[in-house]
C-alpha cells in the first residue's frame, strides 16, 4: 500500500513513496497540502481534507494536439522530482513550488490558480 510523503517545511518524513502529498505552512503557520498524486488517488486524499484544509493541486502536462494532456510516465517522474526539489530547497512558501524547472516542466502563469498549479513539459527527455 502507497502511504503519502508528508513534508513540514523541510523534514520529509514517511518515506514510502514517491506520489506523495507534502505539506507546508502558509503565513499563519497553517499547513498547505501539495497534493501531486494521480488523479484517482488525490480523490482518495481529497475526501479526508475540510473546508479549512488549505490545498493546491500539482498538475504536469504536455501540449498534444491543441490540448494539455497529463502522460502518465512523465507525470510520475515529475512527481519525484518534485518531492526531491522540495527538499533540497527546504520550500515553506507555496508560492516556491513554482519555482520547479526539472525535466522540461516549467509553470503556466496563466493557466494556474491559487488552487491548481499546472506545469508543462516543453522538451523532449532523451536518454543517454
Amino acid at each position: 500500500m502507497n502511504r503519502p510523503i508528508i513534508a513540514t517545511g523541510s523534514l520529509l518524513t514517511r518515506i514510502e513513496t514517491l506520489t506523495s502529498v507534502c505539506t507546508v505552512p502558509d503565513s499563519n503557520r497553517k499547513p498547505v497540502y501539495a497534493l501531486f498524486t494521480s488523479k484517482e488517488y488525490s480523490k482518495s486524499i481529497e475526501k479526508y481534507l475540510t473546508l479549512r484544509d488549505k490545498y493546491i493541486t500539482i498538475v504536469f502536462c504536455e501540449l498534444s494536439g491543441d490540448k494539455l494532456v497529463t502522460k502518465g510516465t512523465y507525470a510520475k517522474m515529475a512527481r519525484g522530482e518534485m518531492v526531491r526539489f522540495m527538499a533540497e530547497n527546504s520550500i515553506e512558501n507555496p508560492e516556491d513550488i513554482k519555482k520547479f524547472d526539472r525535466l522540461g516542466y516549467a509553470f503556466r502563469h496563466d493557466l494556474s490558480s491559487d488552487t491548481e498549479y499546472i506545469f508543462e513539459r516543453r522538451i523532449e527527455i532523451t536518454s543517454y
